[in-house]
């Protein structure tokens, strides 16, 4: 499968499921989803945008993350001391 293909795939996969979220939780899910195409499956902006052009939470999304005020990754290890022995 070509990765047109497979971006083709999960937009259909999105518009099957996004029907099935509540209107206030569309926006974190696009988000997050956007997220894991581009940080860990490399996937490119352009290219989202393409596949799911027909998708506004999508399309909002991408420039979300392209935009100054996308959030930065978590570094649990560092953010939250996972090493310390506290019991936390």
């Amino acid at each position: 499968m070509t990765q047109s293909e497979v971006l083709g795939t999960l937009a259909d996969v999105w518009a099957a499921m996004v029907h099935h979220l509540s209107p206030a939780d569309i926006r974190d899910a696009a988000d997050d989803f956007v997220m894991v195409l581009i940080d860990v499956h490399e996937f490119e902006a352009e290219d989202i945008q393409d596949a799911f052009g027909e998708h506004p939470a999508i399309r909002k999304a991408v420039k979300h993350y392209l935009s100054d005020e996308a959030p930065e990754p978590v570094d649990y290890e560092r953010d939250y001391d996972l090493d310390d022995d506290d019991g936390f």
